[in-house]
């Protein structure tokens, strides 16, 4: 008798078969997802009879056609999108409940230890912008240039850590970059040289991934947010 429902998760939050998967206990859900190849982690949020669990194969998610964006999954407005929505809420964001279900989920920078350190420093208020640049949307080795209105900040594993809301977007020559957006990015120094170096370090590594130059001129998205939840904490 399936007992048990289990969300399994990607990364960035994406779910296999967008729906719940059946099982007599935790242990033969495990099975099953292993038998079709897929290791996932201990749960990272549970409330019998439901678990959430993450898939642990980051580089290697085949079969897309099998994973489907949690928002296209919580807009559909049905039984289970209601259920989905309350579980995901309740184990995965602390108890918190957005005020919107249409939310990108998403993780700052290029490696996880970038991902951690950017996302504690939005926690912590001190980042309150990102900048990506405009030629980057152009190639799917990047992450799309503009996050949506609502997104929930991961730490790369897919450990959510906070929700933020965008306020206002501005696209801007690199050159034009002023000290009031290196500070408002809230790292190192936050001097507008700091800015300057990394970002052009950091645009420039991305550029030869696809065999295009970074060059000073070049347009970037100025993306300005507000903290409006960290998660773990009460509503």
């Amino acid at each position: 008798m399936n007992n048990c429902k289990a969300l399994l998760l990607s990364s960035t939050h994406k779910i296999w078969t967008g729906n719940w998967i059946y099982g007599s206990s935790l242990k033969d859900i495990t099975q099953q997802l292993t038998a079709k190849g897929l290791k996932v982690s201990s749960p990272i949020g549970t409330r019998p009879p439901y678990f959430v669990l993450m898939n642990l194969d980051f580089d290697s998610e085949l079969e897309d056609h099998l994973w489907f964006p949690l928002n296209s999954v919580l807009s559909e407005n049905s039984e289970l999108s209601d259920e989905i929505f309350s579980v995901y809420s309740e184990l995965l964001l602390g108890g918190y409940l957005p005020p919107v279900r249409n939310f990108d989920v998403f993780a700052f920078g290029s490696s996880p230890f970038m991902a951690a350190q950017l996302a504690h420093l939005v926690a912590k208020g001190v980042k309150r912008c990102c900048a990506s640049w405009k030629h980057s949307q152009n190639y799917d080795a990047f992450r799309p240039a503009l996050l949506g209105p609502h997104s929930v900040v991961t730490d790369d594993f897919g450990i959510p850590v906070c929700f933020i809301q965008t306020e206002k977007v501005e696209i801007i020559p690199f050159s034009s970059v002023t000290a009031h957006i290196a500070s408002t990015e809230g790292e190192g120094d936050l001097s507008l040289d700091f800015w300057k170096d990394g970002h052009r370090q950091y645009f420039k590594k991305g550029g030869e991934q696809v065999g295009v130059e970074f060059k000073e001129d070049d347009l970037i998205y100025v993306e300005t947010f507000r903290l409006v939840q960290v998660f773990g904490k009460s509503p």
